[in-house]
């Protein structure tokens, strides 16, 4: 049975998050984070970089268990803009031992998004630094890509959980987020709310990400 990659990245950062969070911290967010794609009332615009017209006609914002949160279709030369909707079915943060939380109250879900060519699903869509897919995306160093979270209360998440040797740096606020997964090894990882500027939007077909 084959496994995307958009698969193996939700289960990867939903086992980071939701077994990382611990001790009760009174800091709260910082007002704005830095770079969000997403705006405050969860809009989502870009350009793909390497959008070709008619590869694929639909993108769909999209969680581990299926629920569509918006849709859209990109314009000839690559742009989009979709909004997203408010979920409901939210799950709890799980607490840790080594990461301060500031409210283990927050509950969050997290999307990708899939692409899509006459109502099919063809590839998925992101923001990275990489150009091509291997099976070891989530062991080489320095890559980088962001994945879109909901939380229902604002949160900050700080410190390195020994346990999935991953760092925390987030300043979440009760909306959509944007938080950027930055390899740092074969197996460590940092977590963080700044977004750097030189990230692409890139579409990658099926072919290219399926794990066997």
């Amino acid at each position: 049975m084959k496994t995307t990659f958009k698969t193996v990245l939700l289960l990867c950062i939903s086992l980071i998050i939701y077994s990382s969070c611990s001790k009760k911290d009174d800091t709260e967010p910082t007002t704005d984070t830095n770079n969000q794609t997403v705006t405050a009332d969860g809009i989502i615009t870009g350009t793909i970089s390497n959008y070709s017209a008619g590869a694929f006609d639909a993108i769909e914002c999209i969680d581990a268990g299926g629920n569509v949160f918006g849709n859209c279709t990109p314009t000839s030369d690559g742009k989009f803009s979709m909004k997203l909707s408010t979920p409901t079915n939210l799950q709890e943060i799980v607490a840790g031992s080594d990461v301060s939380v500031s409210d283990r109250t927050a509950k969050s879900t997290m999307v990708t998004m899939g692409i899509y060519k006459n109502n099919s699903p063809v590839g998925e869509l992101f923001k990275c630094n990489f150009t091509s897919y291997s099976s070891s995306i989530m062991k080489t160093a320095n890559n980088l890509m962001t994945v879109f979270m909901y939380f229902d209360k604002n949160c900050t998440i700080k410190g390195t959980e020994s346990k999935t040797s991953t760092t925390y740096d987030l300043n979440l606020k009760k909306r959509w987020n944007e938080v950027v997964l930055k390899v740092t090894g074969s197996s460590t990882y940092t977590l963080s709310s700044t977004i750097p500027t030189d990230l692409k939007w890139r579409y990658f077909i099926e072919d290219d990400y399926v794990f066997f």
